[in-house]
């Protein structure tokens, strides 16, 4: 098996197609993966919001204090701590930075939230705000 793969490897190393080929992909694959880090994004508690490599960082950082599991008290206090962000005046207000700022304080939930939504949507249906609309007891649906 082992010489097989070398036989294969060698075959593609041996013309100039083959090399051109790997090099080409590569290249495409680094591009590729820049691009994906690059459009990861971070919004601080001032509403700034950075891009790359740091913001995957932090971005981790504060989605690591939702991690466990998925209880449905773990449900309920996300859709607690949402209408809390809600009703703030960052969260009312229709200045995109401060909008932002009220943005900080849901990103470490996004994904419970994301699921809670798909959850309490109807069939086919998707609506990013009804988490909005729900009270702690939904976290029993």
């Amino acid at each position: 098996m082992r010489q097989m793969v070398k036989f294969e490897i060698k075959k593609v190393f041996s013309r100039a197609g083959g090399k051109i080929t790997v090099i080409l992909l590569l290249i495409l694959v680094t591009a590729v993966s820049a691009s994906a880090v690059r459009s990861v994004g971070f919004v601080d508690e001032n509403g700034k919001i950075t891009y790359g490599l740091h913001a995957a960082r932090r971005l981790r950082a504060t989605k690591a204090e939702w991690t466990g599991l998925l209880t449905e008290e773990v449900l309920a206090e996300v859709i607690r701590q949402n209408a809390m962000v809600e009703a703030t005046p960052e969260a009312q207000s229709h200045n995109v930075q401060e909008n932002n700022k009220a943005y900080a304080m849901k990103q470490g939930y996004s994904d419970i939230r994301d699921f809670i939504n798909c959850s309490l949507s109807p069939f086919r249906e998707y609506s990013y705000y009804r988490i909005d609309e729900a009270s702690p007891e939904a976290a029993k649906e």
